[in-house]
């Protein structure tokens, strides 16, 4: 049963996802499965990814590991822990870096960090959310006479994981992608347009106030990324921005002339993942360019994400070939 008819089934009203926000599909993980269930799978791929792009890389390799979720597995320890004894890690560094749904992208401004002042080599990147519980809570709230546009974000909110490793350079069969420049920025004053008081209490949200601002934060920070970085933005070969709303990021491109074909999506069958969303849809993006074009080839890239603080955060990846 598509996530409307599950909505309209149980409130009675219609709701039109996608003529909203653009979900067809979300992905809800079952009642047994974990948070580290859904990440060790996760983390499968990267390890066999990087291992066929760097064949002397090993599990062992991994020096630092970062798990950056909302859901958790517990109030402690942090949930990278469980990363750590699940893999029998040993001499790596476990900690947990939350921040909303842009728990990964500070991940990656931390990491990168760290491997530049040479204190690690290899770090691991994992999320898992589970936004359903969320929009379970949404939906008795709901049943219960409160207002159905105040718990509507909650409704879009779908469970995945992703995971990735940042590594210091190294050779590589197929090119490496290079972390050239970021920007991240909160806004505090916006706080308490997105709250979630705790893990019984439904999330809070003014959602068209907060895209708005977020969507006016965006161009100037885009605009210096761009020219810190000597780039044209309508030039950009891959534009993955936060899978909240498809008609955001589609009234977001059309400001800067960005072309559609180089906007990538997953809400339409994913939902909105959280902090999953921006590296899952980098993944299937670059996934989707090798199976048409065999491989990258000096791509430009840019993250754009936004959360609840109200925090912005732009990174600027870019593909260096193999020589």
């Amino acid at each position: 049963m598509g996530i409307e008819k599950q909505i309209e089934k149980q409130i009675g009203t219609k709701l039109n996802l996608k003529k909203l926000v653009g979900i067809e599909n979300i992905r809800f993980v079952d009642k047994d499965t974990s948070l580290v269930d859904m990440g060790m799978k996760a983390i499968a791929k990267a390890l066999k990814d990087t291992k066929k792009n760097i064949p002397t890389f090993k599990k062992s390799d991994i020096d630092l590991v970062i798990y950056c979720g909302v859901s958790r597995e517990n109030l402690e320890p942090a949930t990278a822990v469980f990363f750590h004894k699940e893999m029998d890690l040993e001499g790596a560094t476990a900690f947990d870096i939350t921040n909303a749904c842009l728990g990964m992208i500070d991940a990656m401004f931390v990491a990168d960090s760290l491997i530049a002042t040479g204190r690690y080599k290899n770090a691991l990147l994992v999320s898992s959310e589970i936004g359903s519980h969320m929009g379970n809570m949404a939906l008795e709230s709901i049943l219960e006479g409160e207002d159905v546009r105040q718990h509507f974000p909650a409704l879009t909110l779908g469970d995945g994981s992703v995971a990735m490793i940042i590594s210091s350079f190294q050779p590589s069969t197929n090119g490496l992608l290079s972390f050239k420049y970021g920007i991240r920025e909160t806004f505090g004053q916006y706080a308490n347009l997105c709250v979630i008081k705790d893990i019984h209490t439904p999330m809070s949200i003014n959602a068209k106030e907060l895209f708005d601002i977020a969507l006016q934060k965006y161009p100037p920070m885009l605009i210096e990324v761009a020219k810190e970085c000597n780039w044209v933005i309508k030039e950009i070969d891959m534009y993955i921005p936060h899978q909240a709303s498809k008609r955001a990021i589609e009234e977001g491109a059309k400001k800067f002339g960005i072309k559609m074909k180089n906007i990538h999506f997953t809400i339409v069958n994913y939902g909105n993942m959280a902090s999953v969303s921006l590296p899952f849809t980098l993944s299937q993006a670059i996934d989707e360019k090798i199976e048409k074009n065999k491989k990258l080839n000096g791509e430009k890239i840019i993250l754009a994400g936004f959360g609840s603080g109200l925090g912005v955060g732009i990174i600027a990846l870019e593909h260096i070939p193999n020589e």
